[in-house]
């Protein structure tokens, strides 16, 4: 066993992002997201939240990547 984590491809990325921080808005910050991911090919889920909710939404994406094999961003 090589210690390194699987990271399956096909399962969503899980993307943490705190609405409050940068200059753009939310919807653009997604939008942008978005079109990384499919130009890689690849899906991701982004859960925008406010500094009070991070703790919590980042604790709740990281146990849905944990559970599907994926990665939070």
């Amino acid at each position: 066993m090589s210690g390194e984590p699987f990271v399956d491809a096909a399962s969503a990325l899980q993307f943490v992002v705190n609405a409050a921080a940068g200059s753009s808005d939310a919807e653009t910050k997604r939008q942008l997201i978005e079109s990384v991911l499919q130009a890689q090919g690849r899906r991701g889920e982004v859960h925008f939240c406010t500094p009070a909710e991070l703790t919590r939404v980042a604790q709740a994406s990281a146990q849905q990547a944990l559970s599907t094999h994926s990665a939070v961003v």
